[in-house]
């Protein structure tokens, strides 16, 4: 008996501390994505973006899961990719790195963001068909769509040599 309330004590002290890391993570990636908002969008506002205004001013997506943040289910967690945004605004190609309780933020324009996109993923164990799924989320949604919406073939030359290029050193991961 003594040792089930012993084992029933360090259990619920073990999920205590796991919450209370996912409230802080969380809490930290709240804050730095609206810090990275409020520098884009609204340095000279009086009324700047606050870690608070989660789901009213801007939403946090996680893209594997495809799920957003929110203030009381879906918490941060370690190893995953979430991309950021205003509501309202078309911010691409910009996304949270959460690892080690620390956020990292990272623009993904070039092919070496895509390298460390690929390194990120293989040192949280991602599978290949998660790696596809981040990797397709990225490049069709972030970078086609969001260049004015338009289709390949309608962007102009640069563009379009800019997504090969991306497109190519991802073939070649």
């Amino acid at each position: 008996m003594k040792r089930i309330l012993i084992f029933a004590l360090c259990m619920s002290g073990v999920f205590f501390i796991e919450e209370s890391m996912a409230q802080t993570l969380t809490e930290s990636l709240k804050k730095k994505v609206a810090k990275y908002l409020t520098a884009i969008y609204e340095s000279d506002s009086p009324n700047p973006i606050k870690a608070d205004d989660l789901n009213t001013r801007y939403e946090i997506y996680d893209i594997l899961d495809q799920k957003g943040l929110d203030r009381q289910n879906i918490k941060a967690e370690n190893g995953k990719i979430y991309i950021f945004r205003l509501l309202g605004a078309d911010l691409c190609g910009t996304y949270a790195f959460v690892e080690g309780n620390k956020v990292q933020i990272v623009r993904m324009y070039t092919p070496e963001d895509y390298r460390a996109a690929c390194d990120f993923m293989c040192r949280h164990q991602y599978r290949i068909e998660q790696v596809n799924t981040v990797l397709k989320y990225i490049i069709e949604n972030d970078e086609y769509e969001s260049n004015f919406s338009l289709p390949y073939m309608a962007l102009p030359e640069e563009y379009r040599a800019e997504l090969d290029s991306i497109r190519h050193a991802v073939n070649a991961l």
